[in-house]
Order: structure tokens, then sequence, then C-alpha cells
């Protein structure tokens, strides 16, 4: 591919103040295909404190043949990050790569199958999320073999698709006007995916899980404190993202959070606590759209 020609898939891997994690990443990515299907790579340094730009300039350096933009965001943000990376890419389709996240080898030519196959309607694509690490705990990883479609007009549970295994049409992110920059890592709500989703649906497209389409997370975290205070966060996230569903006046989120607030007992992972404090906090901070 020359550089002059427009790729047929775009990645954007984010990052910051993790030149380890993300060294892993670019070590596992595998740049053959990526010049085989004609794609192009995005690496954003996210307002990075350690060498993340340094290893993004080397990789860079490292595969001249390839089409491979380094791109420095000072304000931090993974939502502002992600949008700036969509903006300086080129392609019609586009793949969010994390950090800590490996592709399975031809996932990138089943996105582009995937895409192919369904109509332009379908938006969104996820797929299932497996540990690379079997010392690292289950939680936040997707093993469900379910394939699912979310038809325009329904609503999404927070966790049912998930940032670290995400694609998703130009045209969907232009309609919506990409991710929220009040939300996701690096900002006080952390549920920029999901809500990306749920504003989707809301407005005309649909999204579909398959397990088809498969990565790795290597996060390194094991069962016990760190998990806990995970899902505490995720919870106080998902308390904001159905205040901000609701804000937004999408009803049918009243049916769902309901749902979800009552299985809470049952249900070993939910925070409730947490949850509430998300949900006021967010109503708090942003009462009005």
């Amino acid at each position: 591919m020359t550089h002059n020609e427009t790729p047929q898939v775009s990645v954007i891997l984010c990052s910051r103040d993790r030149s380890e994690q993300v060294s892993r990443c670019l070590e596992h990515f595998d740049m053959s295909e990526l010049v085989k299907l004609n794609g192009e790579l995005v690496l954003v340094d996210n307002a990075s404190s350690d060498n993340t730009g340094e290893v993004f300039d080397r990789f860079q350096a490292q595969n001249p043949d390839a089409n491979v933009h380094v791109l420095t965001v000072v304000k931090k943000g993974l939502s502002i990050a992600r949008n700036s990376g969509v903006e300086h890419s080129q392609s019609s389709l586009i793949i969010f790569l994390d950090d800590d996240v490996y592709l399975e080898q031809g996932y990138l030519a089943r996105i582009l199958a995937f895409f192919d196959k369904h109509n332009a309607d379908v938006g969104i694509a996820g797929g299932r999320i497996l540990r690379y690490d079997p010392a690292d705990s289950l939680y936040c990883c997707q093993l469900s073999e379910r394939y699912r479609l979310y038809k325009t007009g329904s609503t999404i549970r927070p966790g049912a698709l998930q940032g670290a295994n995400f694609a998703i049409r130009r045209a969907t992110f232009e309609a919506i006007d990409g991710f929220d920059e009040k939300l996701g890592a690096g900002q006080k709500y952390r549920c920029e995916d999901i809500d990306f989703i749920a504003r989707a649906l809301a407005n005309g497209w649909e999204a579909i899980y398959d397990p088809a389409l498969l990565v790795y997370h290597h996060h390194g975290r094991r069962d016990g404190d760190d998990v806990e205070a995970l899902r505490r966060d995720n919870s106080y996230a998902s308390g904001a993202f159905f205040a901000k569903m609701l804000t937004l006046g999408y009803r049918k989120y009243w049916y769902l959070l309901t749902l979800y607030v009552l299985s809470a007992p049952i249900r070993p992972n939910m925070k409730i606590v947490s949850f509430y404090k998300g949900w006021r906090d967010y109503r708090i901070d942003y009462p009005r759209v």
C-alpha cells in the first residue's frame, strides 16, 4: 500500500503512561496482516509522562513501509484520545485497540468480512475477550459464545459489549459526534464505550456481538483487592451511564435500570453503593444536556 491510498481499515491504539504494556501490545500486533489488507495504524500518546511516545516513534521507524502514524494528545482522557485518533485516520472502518489487548491472528480480516457481510445499519461490532495469562482474573473478560444482535432503538446493559473488543463504521462515529469526552479513562466516569453504543442504538444504528471476533486481554490483575476496587469503579461508572441515558430522555432505560438494581442482592460483583454514587454524582455534574 502506498500512503496515498485510502486504507481499508484503521486501527487506533491509545496509551498513557503504560510504556511496558503498549510495547508488549505492539510486539503481538500482526503488521504483516495490516500491510496485506491495506490498513493503517494510528498510535496516540495521551499526555504520557513516561517514554510511551518514544516507544511509538521507535515502532514507526521500524516499520517504514507500513502506514503508521504517531499522534500526541496533550489533554488527558481516553475519549479525547480516541476522537483525535479517528480524526487523524482515513478508513471507513475503525478498530480500537487497548494497550493491554492482543488481537487473535486474522482479526483484521474478520472485521472486514464482518462489515462486508452485514448491511450498512450495523455500525458496531464486538466479541469475546479472553484472558491471555491463565493466572489473571476472569473479571472483565467476555466469554459468551452467543451471537447477539442489538437492534435500532434497543437498550444495552453495561459490559455487554466492551471497549477492549470494539470496531465501528466511521459513519456511526460521525453520526453521533464520536465519544463523549466527559467520559472514559482519565476522566471521572469510565463508561465511554457503553455510552457510545447506547447513543448509536438510539440514533438509527445496530450493534452485534459476534463470538468469532476474539481478542486476548493481558491486564495482569489477580482476584482480590485490585479486582474488588475495579468492580466498585465499574459500578460507579454504570450508575453514571444510566443517569446520562435518562438525562438524554432514553426512557427505555428505566426498565433496564429497574432490572439492574433489583438484581444487585444476588450479583456478587454489584456494588450498589458505588452505583448510586455514580448516578448521584453524574446528575449533580450534568443535570441537563
